[in-house]
């Protein structure tokens, strides 16, 4: 092991892009369940001005650290650090993400397959990114979710869709106590949408700058069902992953969007269930199998991990 103390130490980068942390964080999540081990995160400051000095003192904390075993990191902007972190101090790469130059340098790539990678050995290929969730919690069939997102790449945003398919959802459940939110990029012309839901007697809205950390999380273990735009990808995953039922709110797809076919695979997987669907006489169904990729990218590091050492040794 590369610590005196016999644990293993596991460097993280992380480049201040929440998305690409929750990526990071739910692995180490997983990895601490597995591993007697010692993290240590870095967020190098994205200025260009400051990175020499900052990475200056860097060099020097890091010398004084045991070796790293593993050093990981989710977003373009960690690969520098990460190949850094390895060809001075050792220890096994992993990327989080297809890499931007030549994957060479990298020991283990976990990519998501709407990248649409190349399949390697040193490979492995994960149901959209990886996340914090938990499967488990209550999952009150009295309680839904809904997860309003707003334009991007990927879709064709429209106010007037979503507005109708979530009266839809919840005029059609009256007896199910709606959680609903927004995000940062839902548009201001939603907002008085929203803002009227709270009239309904079984609708609560809070907008997403009024919810504090972990309250996504904490509702998707709450709740039986949870329905989420087409355009939150990353909250579909986290959704199928917490065990809640899950719904598509539906958008129009842009001509070049790589999201599409991910999302297509978990409706023939019986994970996922568009509007247009789904009758609320019969519900959503239940998920037929459990989505833990965190977990499975971890005993598959483990697995791989382990055996590297044991050849080394």
């Amino acid at each position: 092991m590369s610590s005196e103390t016999g644990r293993i130490q596991i460097w993280c980068w992380m480049d201040g892009k929440p998305g690409h942390e929750n990526q990071s964080l739910g692995l180490l999540q997983s990895l601490e369940d597995r591993m007697d081990c010692v993290i240590h995160r870095w967020k190098p400051p994205l200025a260009w001005f400051k990175r020499l000095t900052w990475k200056r003192r860097w060099l020097e904390e890091a010398a004084t650290l045991p070796a790293p075993s593993l050093i990981l990191g989710a977003g373009h902007a960690t690969h520098f650090w990460i190949r850094l972190s390895r060809k001075r101090f050792g220890g096994q790469s992993i990327v989080l993400m297809r890499p931007t130059l030549s994957s060479r340098y990298d020991d283990l790539l976990i990519v998501p397959e709407h990248d649409l990678p190349r399949k390697q050995d040193r490979m492995l290929v994960t149901r959209g990114v990886l996340n914090r969730i938990r499967p488990g919690g209550s999952h009150d069939s009295g309680c839904g979710l809904i997860l309003a997102g707003g334009p991007c790449r990927h879709v064709v945003w429209s106010d007037q869709g979503v507005q109708k398919q979530i009266e839809s959802l919840i005029t059609s459940q009256p007896q199910v106590r709606w959680m609903v939110t927004n995000s940062r990029r839902s548009p201001d012309s939603m907002l008085p949408f929203f803002q009227n839901l709270n009239q309904l007697a079984n609708v609560d809205f809070v907008s997403a700058r009024d919810t504090p950390p972990g309250w996504v999380a904490s509702q998707l273990a709450a709740c039986a069902q949870a329905w989420v735009t087409a355009d939150s990808v990353s909250m579909v995953y986290e959704a199928i992953t917490s065990g809640a039922a899950t719904g598509l709110i539906e958008l129009e797809w842009a001509a070049r969007s790589k999201l599409k076919m991910g999302l297509k695979t978990l409706v023939q997987d019986g994970l996922l269930t568009p509007v247009s669907q789904w009758h609320a006489s019969t519900g959503l169904p239940n998920q037929p199998q459990i989505l833990f990729e965190a977990d499975r990218v971890a005993d598959w590091i483990v697995r791989n991990f382990l055996q590297s050492q044991r050849m080394d040794s």
